[in-house]
């Protein structure tokens, strides 16, 4: 029997070294495309989850600042808010419920005060659990 690539006739020998070294390449070339999908694939999931948290906790951030400047309480202490600086916050949020503390520094016209914020997660989104002002 005879062997031959692209026209060039080869020993059975030659031949057989030939077929298992162009197997390995097209076995790593695999591998590598593999390893190169799975990365991107984990890069994607990685992106994605803390994306969501991002978002998660953005939402929270909102519903904090609303609760402080919706506060007749914290509006009167302070004559009237100019602004407002979360100074510490702890936020735990899983799949289906979360809970959120700030203590939060609001400066006012007349005065600044000092509040501490909680707030729960619901199905319909974040709401105030407490707000305590401290003068």
């Amino acid at each position: 029997m005879e062997y031959d690539i692209k026209g060039i006739p080869l020993s059975e020998e030659a031949y057989n070294d030939y077929r298992r070294k162009r197997k390995k390449r097209r076995n790593i070339i695999l591998l590598v495309v593999v390893f190169k999908v799975i990365i991107a694939i984990a890069a994607i999931l990685f992106f994605y989850f803390t994306a969501k948290n991002v978002v998660k906790d953005t939402n929270v951030l909102v519903e904090a600042h609303e609760a402080v400047y919706d506060n007749e309480k914290v509006v009167t202490a302070t004559g009237g808010i100019v602004k407002v600086n979360i100074m510490n916050s702890t936020i735990d949020i899983d799949a289906f419920s979360g809970d959120a503390e700030f203590d939060i520094e609001v400066v006012g016209k007349e005065k600044n005060v000092n509040v501490h914020l909680h707030l729960s997660q619901t199905h319909d989104g974040w709401e105030a659990d407490e707000i305590l002002i401290e003068e």
